[in-house]
């Protein structure tokens, strides 16, 4: 998807593929603007290679665009956690894409969630003659400009282990006559296997049936590199005047119904 709307002749779209990329991202350059997208999606240790697709979509005729890129440290380590990738974007007049090859390294060995940065920087132009040019200085009128933010983030999901269940936040707050409400269950630290996972309610000051419709056996199931489900609750209403009220939705201990290799 893409984020913000560019008002351009010329627009380069970036986005992913990849065997079971989990989500898809999009960051772009245009006729004066150059610029990277905050976030990339999460991924996964065992997919290995990942490559950051560049699109082109107009732009001035006869200029060779070039931009180079890098990768650096957050709390994932080049080498040990993804192979560092440095070097330069080429678009010749032709050109329609290029890719940024990424590569993550596999391992068994259990870790927290990591990121990495991915720069662009250096924007430049060649003509038909071969004269390399500041493409921001063209005449006083730029052809092509970097922008911020030029960095984005990629996040690795260590899927070695079936991860950790929990709520996006520990209290939700929700008036009666919405009919339901809808929870999302994340799961970090891991998503390998398919896992089963529990869940039920039980009464606060809230009742059974009068405020809400009761879960007492409900579960979800987690798909091997799923990363989050929701469970809906329905809410009474009363159409009657009453104090605030509460229930508890509880999780339990998940079952991890199907292993996956991954290998």
């Amino acid at each position: 998807k893409i984020h913000e709307k560019i008002q351009s002749n010329e627009k380069i779209q970036f986005d992913i593929s990849g065997k079971h990329i989990l989500k898809d991202f999009v960051f772009y350059l245009n006729k004066h603007k150059f610029k990277l997208q905050n976030t990339f999606p999460e991924t996964s240790k065992h997919f290995v290679f990942l490559d950051v697709v560049v699109g082109r979509d107009g732009g001035p005729e006869g200029l060779t665009v070039m931009v180079d890129y890098y990768t650096e440290d957050g709390t994932a380590n080049a080498g040990s956690d993804y192979k560092p990738a440095k070097g330069t974007l080429t678009f010749y007049p032709e050109d329609r894409h290029c890719k940024i090859p990424i590569e993550i390294v596999d391992d068994d060995v259990f870790e927290e969630d990591e990121h990495f940065y991915l720069h662009l920087t250096n924007l430049r132009v060649r003509t038909r003659d071969g004269l390399i040019l500041d493409p921001t200085r063209l005449g006083g009128v730029p052809l092509a400009l970097l922008e911020m933010p030029t960095t984005a983030t990629i996040m690795i999901l260590d899927d070695d282990h079936a991860g950790v269940f929990s709520f996006e936040y520990d209290h939700f707050q929700v008036v009666e006559n919405c009919g339901h409400i809808t929870l999302r269950v994340q799961r970090t630290s891991g998503c390998r296997g398919q896992v089963l996972l529990p869940y039920k309610t039980y009464d606060g000051s809230a009742t059974t049936g009068k405020h809400y419709e009761a879960k007492e056996s409900g579960e979800i199931l987690f798909e091997d590199n799923q990363t989050e489900a929701f469970i809906d609750i329905g809410i009474v209403d009363t159409e009657q005047y009453e104090r605030s009220d509460f229930f508890y939705l509880e999780l339990s201990s998940p079952v991890w119904t199907k292993k996956m290799s991954g290998k």
